[in-house]
């Protein structure tokens, strides 16, 4: 099922292909700057892009890799980070004998178990905070900025 966000970054990702695409024949191994080979006359061409290959159909990690975009990936053990820092926020510091223990520090040395992290993941996942492309997790926000980014940097080239 997707997201509202993977239809904008499916959109942004054919933008930017339009973007800072060339068409190729590749049968003619020629350039078609007009949209049909002059050399046959196909119109089924491929679509070059510097940096990521030719091809008909990109996926989006294939522009990430390519274009090296300002985007990382985010670790399972960001996330972990994340959600001890939400138990701490979320509950004060216990006393136990005149020490104040953190909700982290239990967590983490009592319970210690990882379906916790990967239910705040699928929240995640079912709010549309984060992406899962080709088994890597990226923060939906953060991908769609970087192909803005990588789309207005193309318009800037061609101005």
């Amino acid at each position: 099922m997707a997201t509202i966000y993977e239809d904008e970054i499916n959109e942004l990702k054919n933008e930017l292909i339009i973007a800072k695409g060339r068409k190729y024949c590749y049968s003619c191994c020629k350039y078609a700057f007009e949209g049909v080979c002059l050399g046959c006359g196909s119109d089924d061409l491929m679509t070059e892009l510097a940096g990521v290959g030719r091809d008909w159909h990109f996926s989006i990690s294939d522009l990430i890799d390519g274009y090296d975009m300002d985007v990382s990936e985010v670790t399972f053990d960001e996330f972990r980070e994340e959600f001890l820092l939400s138990l701490d926020e979320s509950y004060p510091p216990t006393e136990f004998m005149g020490l104040f223990i953190d909700a982290s520090y239990m967590w983490e040395e009592h319970i210690n178990d990882d379906s916790e992290i990967h239910a705040m993941i699928d929240g995640y996942y079912t709010d549309g905070t984060i992406v899962e492309i080709n088994s890597k997790w990226y923060r939906t926000d953060d991908l769609i900025t970087a192909l803005k980014n990588e789309i207005a940097s193309a318009e800037l080239q061609t101005a």
